[in-house]
């Protein structure tokens, strides 16, 4: 399955943050409790998941002169969501204030199988960070990532 907005626009990408989880966390931090990293999962290697309500966090990343979208692409997998269960993609210019870029939920993902997301904004200043965000209800309900890309144009 393959999730995207992309609006095929031309010009080039340059890639500002590439994360395989193959040695940690990477590039990212978490928050809240529910984090956890995987030499291994699901067939996939280097893996880091969120539950409930906790969250990954990227490091800053720099954009250049005149770059002004971002596309931020991954693959995600969904244990044990119910309806009203949702991870998110949020964006932030400061390292607080997080918008709300997108959010996923069992209407455009289906559980227990890896989906290519792929979701392009417009960056929010010159430097960038991006969140994941699990918004269940329910400690079991866990998102696995795996390699996170993030482009600018």
């Amino acid at each position: 399955m393959f999730l995207s907005n992309s609006s095929g626009s031309s010009g080039s990408w340059r890639t500002v943050m590439d994360e395989d989880f193959r040695g940690g966390f990477g590039k990212f931090r978490t928050g809240g409790n529910g984090s956890k990293h995987y030499p291994s999962a699901k067939d996939r290697s280097g893996v880091a998941l969120i539950e409930n309500t906790s969250t990954l966090s990227s490091n800053f990343m720099s954009l250049n002169s005149g770059e002004s979208r971002i596309r931020v692409d991954f693959s995600a997998y969904v244990v044990v969501f119910e309806g009203d269960d949702e991870f998110c993609l949020d964006s932030s210019s400061g390292g607080s204030n997080y918008k709300e870029e997108v959010c996923w939920s069992l209407r455009d993902i289906d559980n227990k199988e890896w989906t290519n997301v792929s979701w392009e904004f417009d960056a929010p200043s010159s430097s960038v960070s991006i969140r994941l965000r699990c918004a269940g209800n329910h400690k079991h309900d866990d998102v696995l990532i795996d390699e996170v890309q993030v482009r600018a144009q």
